[in-house]
């Protein structure tokens, strides 16, 4: 079972006629999830260990929401707008140097790399009867498209064992993702709109395993 801590900076750049203007917002969002691994302990020596790990999570990440509304100067209709990041369960490969506290403990530091998905689903428009959700709008747009992204890790925790074949493990860790990003236009037609996602996440799990 894990805890996971999303933090998400959206961007969104537009221009046209050759004026630009940039939106950095950050979105977040906390979800229990679970999780399922698979690894190997080598020893090194009486003291010290090192460890690799496959693992994969199960079920979709919260989807990371923000939305926005303004007014039009010349016309002064309220323009409303609606983005929504949803990353997808993902998977990663871990190696884990470890240190024995004991018969029954040890402790150990996580370098890991993840990989993920995400989906991105923009609404807006003006008058709308929703601003927040972006519904019921005059002259409703949307749009929508998918990305992968990878992802370093850092962490640390402690496993100790409760029987024979099985033990209980603590661990927090640290990823930041890459850029999941989309373009359209170019600089040549004076007009370019960049949605993108640049995502961190905190994990704090417990685990109980077997075994083999």
């Amino acid at each position: 079972m894990t805890f996971q801590s999303t933090l998400g900076r959206d961007y969104s750049n537009f221009g046209a006629d050759g004026a630009f203007t940039t939106t950095n917002t950050d979105l977040g969002k906390d979800s229990f999830q679970t999780q399922l691994s698979l690894g190997y302990l080598y020893k090194l020596s009486d003291k010290f260990l090192i460890g690799m790990e496959i693992g994969k999570q199960l079920g979709q990440a919260p989807a990371l929401q923000h939305s926005t509304t303004s007014n039009t100067t010349q016309s002064g209709d309220l323009s409303s707008e609606a983005r929504q990041w949803k990353i997808n369960s993902g998977w990663w490969l871990a190696l884990k140097p470890s240190v024995k506290l004991g018969n029954d403990s040890l402790v150990f530091i996580k370098f890991s790399r993840h990989w993920n998905s995400g989906a991105f689903n923009g609404r807006k428009g003006i008058n709308c009867t929703d601003a927040v959700n972006a519904t019921g709008c005059d002259f409703p747009s949307f749009e929508n498209f998918s990305a992968s992204t990878s992802g370093t890790g850092f962490g640390t925790g402690i496993q100790t064992r409760l029987t024979d074949k099985l033990f209980v493990l603590f661990e927090v860790e640290r990823i930041v993702y890459g850029k999941i990003a989309r373009t359209i236009g170019t600089t040549v037609d004076d007009f370019v709109n960049t949605d993108s996602l640049k995502s961190k996440a905190t994990r704090g799990t417990i685990s109980l395993g077997y075994w083999f």
